[in-house]
């Protein structure tokens, strides 16, 4: 599992492109998306840690 949410974001995204190319359209023909997430409220919990972190390196 990568350890980033963009990691994650780019290769799904890829493979939807990919599938609607196949049927002849791009990615400005979806209109809605539903999403699944597991463990979400654990990732949020990550990332603000994350945010926090990167906030206290920055102020040295």
């Amino acid at each position: 599992m990568p350890e980033n949410d963009e990691a994650q974001f780019r290769p799904a995204f890829e493979k939807i492109r990919l599938v609607l190319a196949e049927a002849g359209c791009g990615l400005d023909a979806v209109v809605e998306m539903t999403s699944y997430h597991v463990g979400l409220r654990e990732h949020l919990e990550q990332c603000a840690h994350q945010a926090e972190e990167a906030e206290a390196y920055k102020q040295g």
